[in-house]
């Protein structure tokens, strides 16, 4: 099934028609790869942005590492249940991207505070009684809310002020450097929870989201 729905995209995708204009002339790829660096980390609100992203997303694969078998071994769900608490998240992401316009309007503290509201849902997943259903898809949901309200507001800014020319190499420069993060977070995520538990693992998570949300609202981003 997931299968046949990344074909139905694409199938979908593929009629669309977009007029984009011919590309530059290519340089040598260290010299863009460089450029792309020095643009993002270089750019007084772009690098709070993406360092304090960096470390988002270091806490999020923390979460994502833990959270399935701290579902199914601890809290006891059934592959129905953890996968209900999942589609929570996805609910919480979809009326978060609706209403991540109006939360933007005030960008520089927009995105911190979605921040916290990924780690107030996470410290609610940490606390889930054994069969706690309801409350650990309560908790998914304000992570999923927090994930709607922030991305759109992130990526539009970062889009709005990196010139066209610049795009691919800031996208590529910041999703490279976040999905480093996750290649270090996961495994840590693991270690962690078979160390001292699952919920220790969790609270770890929260707490990095709290730290990175308060080191991105006291940059000079909330300026933006």
């Amino acid at each position: 099934m997931d299968a046949a729905s990344y074909l139905a995209s694409a199938l979908f995708i593929a009629p669309i028609r977009v007029e984009d204009p011919p590309a530059p002339v290519r340089g040598p790829l260290l010299r863009e790869i460089r450029e792309g660096l020095s643009w993002v980390y270089g750019h007084r609100m772009l690098r709070p942005l993406a360092l304090s992203t960096h470390g988002w997303t270091l806490f999020a694969a923390v979460l994502g590492a833990v959270y399935v078998p701290y579902g199914l071994l601890e809290l006891g769900f059934s592959a129905l249940g953890l996968g209900l608490t999942l589609a929570a998240a996805g609910v919480g992401g979809l009326v978060g991207s609706g209403l991540s316009e109006r939360w933007g309007r005030r960008l520089g503290i927009a995105v911190p505070a979605a921040w916290l509201l990924d780690a107030v849902g996470i410290a609610v997943i940490a606390v889930t009684p054994a069969g706690g259903l309801v409350v650990a898809g309560a908790g998914q949901f304000l992570n999923g809310l927090g994930l709607g309200l922030s991305i759109p507001v992130e990526v539009s800014y970062r889009q709005a002020v990196t010139p066209d020319r610049l795009q691919a190499r800031t996208n590529a420069t910041m999703r490279s450097f976040n999905r480093a993060a996750v290649v270090i977070g996961a495994p840590v995520g693991g270690l962690v929870a078979d160390a001292i538990g699952f919920r220790s693992a969790l609270w770890l998570a929260a707490a990095g989201m709290v730290v990175a949300a308060v080191v991105l609202a006291a940059s000079p981003f909330q300026h933006a």
